[in-house]
């Protein structure tokens, strides 16, 4: 099966106004479902980007007096998802489990020294000092509006969020719980 979804919801990651942004992102993929019954068990392969709006990540550790800011705009991550699930009419719920790893953010980096910006320029690579292993854990739910579109819902926490330093794309929440509203294609079965 070879997929692409749309995604829509909120960042497990508070702002530097200790608020949470709307995400959108884009996820390609492929995999193999096993059917017996109702009942279904799936993995794959996929390709995500998170698209971010007002979230940065501030390193201090140069010197005393010079400070780096990244506005993160985009995520790139590969994931390896395992859905356990059962199909009803048309609806599926499932429970998932999502290891991945994230390769690199793209947006704005700034270098201020001593209050004075010294460069300015748009940056794309790793998060500097932080864990890059995601684990998300979630439920899932679609609604078959076709044999090739879905619609749905998804809550996910990422487990190992907490565990990463403050440097990563600001301030984590205490436990990050994201929702996302998910429209679905398949491309083949």
């Amino acid at each position: 099966m070879v997929f692409g979804v749309t995604t829509i919801g909120q960042s497990p990651y508070l702002s530097s106004d200790q608020k949470r942004n709307v995400v959108g992102g884009a996820v390609l993929g492929g995999g193999y479902t096993k059917r017996i019954d109702n009942a279904f068990v799936s993995f794959g392969l996929q390709a995500r980007m998170e698209g971010f709006g007002g979230l940065d990540y501030r390193e201090t550790n140069f010197s005393p007096n010079i400070v780096r800011t990244v506005s993160v705009k985009q995520l790139y991550s590969i994931d390896i998802p395992l859905k356990f699930g059962y199909a009803f009419r048309k609806s599926e719920i499932s429970f998932g489990v999502t290891p991945g790893i994230q390769l690199f953010v793209h947006g704005k980096e700034q270098i201020m020294q001593n209050q004075v910006v010294q460069r300015e320029d748009s940056y794309t690579g790793k998060v500097e000092h932080s864990n890059s292993l995601s684990m998300e854990f979630g439920f899932q739910y679609y609604y078959n509006l076709s044999p090739k579109y879905s619609i749905g819902a998804k809550v996910n926490a990422d487990i190992l969020r907490p565990f990463h330093t403050d440097y990563y794309l600001g301030k984590s929440t205490t436990f990050p719980v994201n929702g996302q509203i998910v429209i679905r294609r398949t491309f083949s079965k």
